[in-house]
């Protein structure tokens, strides 16, 4: 069986019809395509910024491999002694340091509000002279709780006296220091 569909055909700027006769298997487009500028600007710009995005992964993902090769190059190296002279952050990042100095225990540094499995607590951050020289470097102590019923008591923790040593892990990112990595004992 056939079925006849009148169909609107442009010719030379003026419509015209026509019949045409179409078959049982016979596909009918009910539409028919026109450029409009704005979904194809929507659609071009939707293009560019998908591909802006992959290339922006691509540059991160170089940047995270760069990071983690100079973090297995320098954790595998033998730990440096820091002591007097300059020193440059930038080449001890990452790197293992043998430290010698003295606390400031009149300094210390309270991070507030840094939870730890669940409990409220601080992050403690505290000087140190390094021994021998007039430098000074922050030294995370550790994580300490709140005091729950009294929001203005710090907690005690006990700071050592006189000259300690100790192997420390710098870095250049003072977030990045008060991982849950630092918190291993």
């Amino acid at each position: 069986m056939q079925i006849r569909k009148l169909v609107l055909a442009e010719r030379h700027g003026r419509a015209a019809r026509s019949e045409q006769r179409i078959g049982k298997n016979d596909i009918v487009m009910p539409f028919r395509f026109r450029f409009r500028w704005v979904p194809f600007v929507a659609a071009a710009s939707a293009v560019a910024i998908g591909m802006s995005l992959g290339q922006w992964q691509m540059r991160r993902a170089t940047e995270k491999q760069a990071i983690e090769s100079k973090l297995a190059e320098r954790e595998s190296a033998a730990p440096v002694a820091i002591s007097s002279g300059q020193v440059n952050a930038d080449d001890l990042e990452y790197r293992k340091l043998v430290v010698k100095g003295e606390f400031l225990r009149g300094w210390p540094l309270w991070l507030d509000n840094r939870p730890y499995k669940g409990t409220a607590g601080f992050y403690l951050m505290m000087p140190l002279k390094i021994a021998g020289s007039d430098m000074h470097i922050l030294v995370a102590r550790g994580w300490a709780p709140r005091n729950v019923a009294d929001r203005a008591r710090l907690p005690d923790v006990p700071t050592p006296e006189g000259t300690v040593k100790f192997k420390a892990s710098p870095c250049a990112v003072p977030g990045m220091c008060c991982s849950s990595a630092m918190l291993r004992s």
